[in-house]
């Protein structure tokens, strides 16, 4: 395998894999295909506006914190939520919804779910290829990549989707109050997990110490957030329920 194959074989495995595994979740009404790979090319798209828009957010914070009086870790969190955080789920959400929202397959609760986690999967190949071609080829970048930021993003479509998909809900029993909700907790939730992730991945990193505090949050978060969401999946696929 040449170095062009591994740059775009290596980083985009483990995006595919973890989209057939929700993929297989979805027991009642599968997706069409074509919608699938759709949505994940339009994904993978959206990782451009994305960071245009987070280099923009980060030269605003930058001139603040030039101007005013703020800390460390302040800026992480302002950073974190708000510069890449709500940049990146904003761009996969406005992905998914557009797309689907209308779509006549958007006829089961669940369907959000497959829908957000294939814009969410189609951003990290594209992202994982451009930290490969900016970072090195190595393996432990992939493994590292491989074993959070790609899960990561398959998590946060997860809570996006379910909340999506309860939102549609909501629009067909036209409860307008629910839906919105839904709507701001389709955007809400998988912003608020996104922004934890990358603010404690930032603190470790600013600590430059391995067996610091921050690094061990780090852990239980992941493992946590893994053991919650592959049973949190399995219970939404079991609630599935036609529109």
């Amino acid at each position: 395998m040449n170095a062009l194959e591994v740059l775009l074989v290596l980083p985009i495995l483990p995006a595919i894999a973890l989209m057939f595994l929700v993929y297989k979740q979805d027991r009642i009404e599968k997706e069409p295909k074509e919608l699938v790979v759709y949505l994940m090319l339009l994904g993978a798209v959206s990782c451009l506006p994305a960071m245009g828009l987070e280099h923009m957010a980060d030269a605003i914070l930058k001139y603040q914190s030039e101007h005013n009086d703020i800390s460390a870790t302040v800026y992480n969190i302002y950073s974190n939520f708000l510069g890449v955080a709500l940049m990146e789920e904003g761009v996969k959400h406005l992905a998914a919804r557009q797309i689907t929202w209308k779509h006549p397959s958007f006829d089961y609760t669940f369907d959000g779910v497959v829908y957000c986690v294939a814009s969410s999967l189609g951003f990290a190949a594209l992202e994982n290829i451009l930290y490969f071609a900016t970072s090195g080829m190595s393996q432990n970048l992939a493994l590292m990549r491989a074993l959070t930021a790609v899960p990561g993003h398959c998590i946060f479509g997860i809570y996006m989707g379910h909340f999506l998909g309860k939102a549609k809900r909501c629009k067909r029993q036209k409860d307008t109050v629910g839906k919105w909700f839904n709507m701001f907790l389709s955007m809400f939730v998988p912003v608020m997990i996104h922004g934890f992730y990358d603010f404690v991945i930032n603190q470790v990193q600013s600590s430059g110490d391995e067996s610091s505090l921050w690094f061990v949050l780090f852990l239980v978060f992941i493992i946590t957030l893994d053991v919650v969401a592959i049973i949190q999946i399995k219970g939404f696929s079991k609630a599935d329920a036609k529109l």
